[in-house]
């Protein structure tokens, strides 16, 4: 989980000069070996005057350059840009288009407007699922995370450590000068810690409810 959301927070476009489209904006993402998928590439701006939107250009599959992860620049595998408005055309990837994983660079230089270039990521299914699909696992994952067996210590889950450090730190405290303190949940429902100290507060064994 936590290896996702970093990936998230990395996968971002620094400016491009000399260009139109893509300066300084999130990165998209696509899923790997999968057709269909409709992305946005613009603006397409006048290569004269730089400030009029293209929004009448023809671009066929032979303009579409994709750098795979480095590799050599190759010809989109089929189908061109269709206008969207304000200088932006919708391109649509197939899976030969997307079959490596990693970054994918479009590149589109059409006579009559500036070079647009973008930045795309491509995913593994199981990740781009898991981040976009309808039934994406966020809950799911964390919970399996929190809930997982031995994770910080034998009979320690992530959760149950928590809920012992959360006790400790801003429960309720109970019978501190009776050489048995007691630390109680958040809501005050239970003894989450109970301990046996002697005279000078060591303690001897700790009780601990993590349900």
């Amino acid at each position: 989980m936590v290896a996702i959301f970093s990936l998230l927070g990395m996968l971002q476009e620094g400016p491009i000069p000399a260009t139109s489209g893509g300066a300084g904006v999130m990165s998209s993402y696509l899923r790997q070996s999968t057709a269909a998928q409709v992305r946005s590439m613009g603006p397409f701006i006048d290569n004269v005057d730089f400030i009029t939107d293209e929004n009448a250009l023809t671009i066929n599959a032979s303009d579409v350059k994709l750098i795979k992860n480095g590799s050599a620049a190759v010809n989109k595998n089929s189908g061109g840009g269709t206008a969207r408005g304000t200088g932006e055309y919708g391109l649509t990837f197939n899976a030969a288009d997307t079959d490596i994983v990693g970054e994918l660079t479009v590149v589109i230089l059409v006579a009559g407007a500036l070079l647009v270039r973008k930045t795309f990521w491509v995913l593994e299914e199981t990740v781009y699922d898991a981040l976009f699909g309808a039934s994406a696992a966020f809950v799911e994952i964390a919970d399996a995370i929190l809930d997982r067996p031995d994770g910080i210590e034998t009979g320690y889950s992530l959760k149950s450590a928590q809920r012992v450090q959360l006790a400790a730190a801003s429960g309720k405290s109970l019978d501190n000068e009776s050489l048995a303190p007691k630390f109680r949940d958040p809501a005050d429902t239970k003894n989450r810690i109970s301990a046996d100290t002697d005279e000078d507060g060591n303690r001897n064994s700790v009780t601990l409810d993590v349900s």
